[in-house]
């Protein structure tokens, strides 16, 4: 199959794992995922397979695939702020923090308020609500439409007051 070809069918694939995971079959989308990594692997179809594998909380091997990902394209943010999230889950706050740092200098990331929101969480849950404020004005900063961190800035900002 050449190289076009190759792409092609792991687009298909992806896109059919996409819809899985949309509908709820987590399993389904991970044989879709798989089949596309194994014929042409690309960081988005690694987030998606990782992001699959955190959904049946198997973090460790999201993790894994995540790594696969940074080294295809090291200079895109979103594996690093999966990588975060997923430490976070494992209640591994102190490693979250240097991955979600990663993500924030990616030069290619266009979802930077995730790890800023991120970074809010783990502040907040250390108690360091003034930094956990901080992280979730600067992400709400970046989207102004980010829902999740506009609750949270409100409920730690009246907390605080």
């Amino acid at each position: 199959m050449l190289n076009q070809e190759k792409i092609f069918v792991a687009n298909e694939l992806l896109t059919k794992g996409s819809q899985c995971q949309k509908l709820g079959n987590i399993s389904g989308a991970i044989e879709f995922f798989v089949a596309s990594v194994e014929i042409y692997p690309t960081v988005e179809a690694l987030s998606s397979l990782s992001w699959a594998y955190s959904i049946q909380h198997d973090f460790d091997k999201a993790i894994e695939i995540s790594k696969t990902a940074i080294e295809i394209d090291p200079e895109f943010g979103g594996p690093y702020n999966d990588i975060g999230s997923y430490f976070i889950e494992l209640n591994n706050l102190d490693e979250a923090v240097t991955w979600l740092n990663r993500a924030i200098l990616a030069p290619r990331y266009h979802q930077k308020h995730l790890p800023y929101f991120n970074l809010g969480r783990i502040y907040q849950l250390n108690g360091n609500w003034y930094e956990a404020i901080n992280c979730y004005k600067k992400a709400l900063e970046i989207d102004p439409k980010f829902e999740k961190a506009n609750q949270a800035f409100i409920r730690l900002t009246a907390m605080l007051n």
